[in-house]
Parts: C-alpha cells; structure tokens; sequence
C-alpha cells in the first residue's frame, strides 16, 4: 500500500461492486427513550443498547428486511426525563423489518412485563404500510402463562400453542386507520382506554399484560426489529386465520424479530432503579485496563426530588473466567441534581489472554425495589498472526461481504500476514487492536460505525495510528448512514472526515421524489493513485442482484483529492 493513501470509497468496492450493495438493514443500537424496562425471562434488564441488528432469513413467515433513517439519540440529563411516563418496549428505536405475512383476523399481541405495578397510558407503534385495524389492551392469559410465565415466547413456534395470550380484556376494542409509513415513536395506537396492572399492595408480584391489534386485511404491516442482540428472545405472538392449517392457532410470530412497539406507564407507587443503558466492553489486547464500564441509572423521584442518592445501593460485580465475585461502586460521572445519570466502574489488574471477565449491576432503591442489569462480558485476546503489518477491518459487514471476504482473498493469493478483526463478533474495537504494530488497516462494512466522521464522535484509535505513520483505507457506501448523520453534511477541522479524509461535505443517500437513490453507478478513476488509475474507463456497479437500490454518497474535497466521479452527474465518490 503506498503511504498516506487515505482512500475512502463512499460508492462500493471496486474490484467486484456488487459484494458491497447496499444492504437493507443499518446497525444503530441508540436509546431514544430514558427510561426503557426491557426484561429477559428471568427479569433482568436488558439495556437498549445491547439490542443488535443482523440480517436473517425468513422461516415460515414474511420477515421482510427494510432500512429505515436512524432515529435521533436523547442524550441521559435531556428534558425527556421530565416526562413523567415510563416506556416499555423490547426493541431498539429503529427497525430493520417488516411482518408481511397476517391477513384480515389475523392478530398480533405482545407481551409487556412492568417493572412495578403500573398504569399503561399510551402506546405507539411503528408501521411499514398503510391499512385499518383494531387494537385493545388486555391481561396476559393463565393457558399462555402456562407455557410461558412471562410471554417469551421463542420456543412456541407458530401453531403450537393452543392458547392465546390474550386473558381478559382490559379496554374496549378500537379501530385505527394507520395513514402510512412511520418508522419512528410518534404514531399512536388507539387501544381504547387506559387500565391498571398489578396489586399496588404487592409490588414484587407484577402480572405480564398483552397490547394487541387485528388486521383488517394484508395491511398495515407492522415494522419490527431483529432479536439477534437478546439472543432470540420475542413476545410478539401471531394467531389467526393464517395458522388454520396448522395443529393450535398461536404461536411466535418470528424468532427473528419482535414488533416495534412502544408502551408509556406510570408507576404511582414507585419503581426500581432502571439500568438504562450498560456499555459493552469489546474483546481487547489489553491485558491491565482500565476498562472503563458506564451506566446510565435512572429512578423516580421521592419527595423530596430526589431520585439517586445515599439511600440507594447500587452495587457493581464482576467476575475473571467465573471466579469470586468483585464488587464495587459507581462513580458518578454526569448526573442531574436528583441524582439520574451517568455512572461509571473501572475494571483493572493484571489479566492474561484467554481470561473472559463479565459484569453487572444490581440495585436496591429507597423502597426496598430490586433490580439486576444483565451479565455482559468481554475476553483478553492476542493477535493470531503477531508478524502481520495489515489489520483488515469488517465493521458492519454483512453476510455477503465476510462470506465472499475480497480483502482476505487477495492477501492469502498475495502470500500476506494479516490479522482479521470483525467488529460485531469482537463488540467492537479498541487502540490496543488498531495500534498493535501494523502500519496498514483496510476497513470495510455497510454503516461503519467505529471510524468516525464527526469531531464529537469517539475515536478508539484510529487518529493515533494515522498520526503515527500508518496507512487506513475505509470502503464504505453507507458511512454517513451508519454514523446517523444528516441528509447533507459539511465537514471542518477537527472532524475525522475532514482531518484525515480530506472532505469538506457530502450528501447521504440522496434520493429521488419516489426515494430511489439519485447516486450514479459508474465510476470514472481519475488516474491519480494505484487505486483509481485501473478505473479511467470506469466501472459499472450492479447492486439489483441484492434486490436493493444504489445508495452512493457523493462528497466534496476540502483538502483531499478526488479520485472517483460519476460518469452521469460528474460528482465525486471518492477521495
């Protein structure tokens, strides 16, 4: 590779462009929402952000892959923490799906399970398609608990139960007419009423309760998100006339997804700490930390204001390969003044690699409510290959791109070392892998997200190993998408794009009135680099064997120079 050859290719890959077409789903785990209970069946909380997307194939029903814009992050001390609803939901606040399959009398009912004994007072939920149905609030039934005390229900696959979920019926059927495409917390679902669930005098024994519509046709279609993130965990259930060929009406709708739903309560007589979000530590070459692991905490206020404080016992534990229990507590990094914010833990000692080393939270709050965060985990790793000066990078890769891994095909036929790092399988990336001694980086995906582009994005390295010499090339036609910036950027310095790119600006998938992608898709080289110069004549790229549109990002050069255009709308895709 020569040296300095910053190369970032906004449009596609060049040697076989079609192994980078746009895929249909975008990674962006992000809480939209402070206070959030998502639960696992053994009732600890899953914070949103460990939610995580992945492309999968259907089984047996229409799981159908869509790419929505990424709805904008709420920072921890914003102004919807005066929001005095709680939200329940199982799913992350973008879809990656849409359910195709249900006609009319088809019903989808989810599973919500409150913290506390609660007051549900609105629901919202995101949809694909336009089309009538009717919605209602209900308790989740004794035959269903049967199977599944808390309405995971994973392991019912469709048509094998022979109850519904749906108990007694908590507010009065209701029609809606779902106007369209919505794919964001904003759309409200008439269920008819508010209702109370739960004994206010037993705030340990809180019952699952069942938020349900009808179709009253092939439409709406409801967007849903992927369950890769929570281990295949769903309380979306799916009966129905669609099931009348099979043993019992209900089942899961899809293993793969959960509706994307969102449920506001109250909790009039108090709540336990909620673990809103729990960072996940990647897999590291650091063998000492610290590794530092930060929570957002959130609680209601008592009387006197305050949320968090002295009365509260937040512990945080963790293990090394299953070992004693180490336990500490939090530092307050960026709270309110009722005490709701940001905390954080430091993990160091001396570990070796192969260690595994996983950590949770567990909470008591001022009225004796109890909750525990999930367990996450990292390992101590070293490099498979220490004599390796290239370090190739999937990050956002999708099932295409590791499967037909043209980065890995042409150093093995070149006869080079090389280590692989893929993002998702590592939770991510740290300055102990990117500057481990190598000189060169390839960086390829769909929505990269761990090279950043903006200056208030965190940098786990990769400025450290430019400005030490080393070479980055990132591949990426859908960066902009991936970092959740908007429709048309500009760059300046102190930005990674314009620092170390060399770009001024750029457009994120531009499209037309009928949101077909306007990007050209052929590629003139301008002869500049041994990257380009092999392209004079261009190159044609072909995404419609992926069933997608092309989704190119045009940019402009500030600082850089400008190696690839478009042969029709002459702009820039490449710098």
């Amino acid at each position: 590779m020569s040296k300095k050859l910053l190369t970032t290719i906004l449009a596609i890959s060049l040697v076989v462009p079609a192994a980078f077409a746009k895929k249909a789903i975008n990674e962006k785990p992000v809480v939209n929402d402070n206070r959030v209970q998502v639960l696992t069946p053994d009732g600890r909380q899953v914070p949103n952000n460990q939610v995580r997307v992945q492309k999968y194939d259907a089984q047996g029903l229409e799981v159908v892959p869509v790419k929505t814009r990424p709805n904008p992050s709420v920072g921890a001390a914003d102004a919807t923490r005066e929001d005095p609803l709680w939200n329940l939901k199982h799913v992350d606040d973008n879809a990656e799906y849409y359910l195709g399959s249900g006609g009319a009398g088809d019903t989808f009912a989810i599973v919500f399970n409150p913290a506390a004994p609660a007051v549900v007072k609105e629901v919202y939920s995101q949809w694909y398609s336009a089309g009538n149905c009717n919605a209602f609030g209900a308790d989740y039934s004794a035959g269903a608990a049967s199977l599944s005390p808390d309405g995971e229900c994973s392991t019912i696959l469709r048509g094998e139960s022979p109850y519904s979920p749906i108990g007694q019926m908590r507010t009065t059927i209701t029609p809606n007419s779902i106007d369209g495409y919505h794919a964001d917390w904003t759309y409200p679902l008439d269920i008819g009423g508010e209702f109370i669930v739960g004994d206010s005098t037993d705030l340990s024994n809180v019952p699952p309760f069942v938020i349900a519509f009808v179709k009253g046709g092939n439409t709406p279609q409801p967007l849903a998100n992927s369950t890769d993130g929570v281990g295949g965990v769903t309380y979306t259930w799916f009966g129905g006339p669609w099931n009348s060929t099979t043993t019992y009406p209900w089942g899961r709708y899809s293993g793969q997804t959960d509706i994307s739903m969102l449920v506001k309560v109250t909790y009039p007589w108090g709540a336990p700490i909620s673990v809103q979000t729990l960072s996940q530590m990647n897999n590291t070459y650091n063998t000492t930390g610290p590794f530092t692991v930060v929570a957002d905490l959130f609680d209601d206020p008592d009387d006197s204001g305050m949320a968090i404080d002295s009365n509260d016992e937040i512990v945080f534990h963790y293990t090394v390969n299953g070992g004693g229990e180490v336990t500490g507590s939090l530092t307050a990094s960026s709270i309110g003044a009722d005490g709701n914010g940001l905390y954080s833990y430091d993990i160091s000692g001396n570990f070796a690699v192969g260690d595994v080393i996983e950590y949770w939270i567990s909470t008591v709050d001022n009225d004796g409510l109890e909750s525990t965060s999930i367990t996450l985990g990292f390992s101590i790793k070293e490099p498979a290959n220490p004599d390796a000066d290239l370090l190739i990078i999937a990050d956002g890769a999708n099932d295409n791109q590791q499967a037909i891994d043209l980065y890995r095909m042409a150093a093995d036929d070149a006869g080079l070392v090389y280590e692989y790092w893929v993002i998702s399988d590592e939770s991510g990336i740290d300055a102990s892998v990117i500057n481990a001694g190598w000189t060169n980086i390839i960086v390829y995906g769909w929505g990269n997200k761990t090279v950043p582009a903006i200056a208030t994005e965190t940098d786990p390295g990769y400025a450290t190993f430019m400005d030490n010499g080393g070479d980055l090339i990132l591949v990426d036609q859908d960066w902009f998408f991936g970092h959740g910036l908007d429709a048309n950027i500009t760059f300046a310095a102190g930005d990674f794009a314009y620092d170390y790119f060399g770009l001024g600006s750029g457009t994120n998938d531009p499209v037309d009135a009928n949101n077909v992608s306007t990007a050209d898709t052929v590629l003139l080289g301008f002869g500049v680099t041994p990257m380009d110069s092999p392209f004079t004549d261009g190159v044609t790229l072909n995404h419609t064997i992926y069933g997608t549109t092309n989704y190119g990002d045009p940019i402009d050069v500030a600082n850089g120079t400008a190696i690839f255009a478009g042969q029709n709308d002459g702009l820039t895709y490449g710098a």
